[in-house]
């Protein structure tokens, strides 16, 4: 008997519905035919706080205690987050029963994903096969598709391995980083791996645009046989004058020597990822990250068909295109020389 994790409710029911056959609703798990379907809640199982390491003096905020690092001896704890904890029990009921002889891990096919699976495993303590389904859509086509073309787990070590150094890295920096400049500056502190080199570009650019002070420039602009001819900015007035004045005298002429027409072909813009996404929804619509990465969820959720996965990186976000004009050069130069006869120059700041 297969037993079948997805990371959400939504997303198991989704993936029974598609196994089909008789369905039986059970708390916290379905049993579809002589498949069992069962659902996380997020992380379930994440890493222990220092005050949870009964055999170190962690609890106690000082600066002798750091830094603090419990490697090799890293300790894991179930999650009471929502209720996590209870469905923690279920799925780890069904892993340990006699009859499951196969997991199957269908947690979204991203690295975070992969960590979820790999952690409630590790956390039960089974040994038993263990298939990788990779659903980016929730529709049943879909998961039929990806339920017949299931890949042993050991395949995704690489992302698995990945989860787990990005999670040691945050809670070694966040843990030490975050209690050390509390206790030096007598203050409550965040510090982040990722949280705080992002601040310090906010605070860097912030600081640029108030600090920011407009100069002039100048440029000399004029019109030559059809083109307009725009120089490069001057930062002082009496260059571009003379410059002017040069373009205007009747000595002036220019002359092009070559000329290249080709076509052109401009690819159909790529593919939505997340982060693009929600560049564009904050440009234009002044949607935050957070907003439209819960609407997004949520689509996807209620399977809308042209939605992926809105995985946690960068990748596989949706299947609409972007539609963007790109404007057509028109025009081309002219093939002889040409001496300009009412140059009209001028200079604009």
């Amino acid at each position: 008997m297969r037993l079948i994790i997805a990371e959400k409710h939504s997303v198991g029911q989704a993936i029974a519905q598609a196994v089909g056959g008789h369905m039986e609703k059970h708390d916290g798990y379905v049993q579809v035919g002589d498949d069992l379907v069962t659902w996380a809640q997020g992380h379930l199982v994440d890493l222990a706080a220092p005050d949870e390491y009964k055999n170190h003096d962690w609890g106690k905020w000082s600066l002798d205690t750091l830094p603090i690092d419990p490697t090799p001896d890293w300790q894991w704890k179930v999650s009471r987050d929502k209720g996590a904890d209870r469905q923690y029990k279920v799925v780890a009921g069904l892993m340990r029963r006699g009859d499951v002889d196969m997991l199957v891990d269908a947690c979204d096919p991203d690295r975070e994903g992969e960590a979820i699976f790999r952690r409630i495993v590790t956390h039960v303590g089974v040994s038993k096969p263990m298939r990788r389904l990779w659903v980016a859509s929730l529709e049943e086509d879909a998961i039929r598709d990806a339920l017949a073309s299931m890949k042993d787990e050991t395949e995704y070590q690489g992302l698995a391995d990945s989860a787990m150094i990005r999670a040691k890295a945050d809670w070694l920096i966040g843990m030490n980083a975050s209690r050390a400049y509390s206790l030096v500056y007598n203050a409550r502190f965040t510090v982040g791996r990722v949280q705080t080199p992002t601040l310090t570009m906010i605070v860097d650019r912030d600081r640029d645009i108030t600090g920011y002070v407009a100069r002039p420039y100048w440029k000399v602009v004029a019109p030559m046989g059809g083109w307009k001819l725009a120089g490069e900015r001057l930062d002082r007035r009496e260059d571009a004058e003379t410059l002017l004045r040069i373009v205007n005298s009747d000595d002036f002429a220019f002359s092009i020597f070559k000329a290249d027409r080709k076509q052109q072909h401009d690819a159909p813009p790529r593919l939505y990822d997340l982060t693009g996404l929600q560049k564009d929804m904050s440009r234009l619509h002044g949607l935050t990250a957070a907003r439209t990465l819960a609407a997004l969820q949520s689509l996807y959720e209620k399977n809308w068909r042209r939605i992926r996965a809105p995985t946690r990186s960068t990748s596989r976000t949706t299947t609409w295109t972007r539609c963007v004009a790109s404007p057509k050069a028109t025009g081309s130069p002219p093939a002889s020389s040409n001496r300009p006869r009412n140059l009209n120059g001028h200079i604009s700041n």
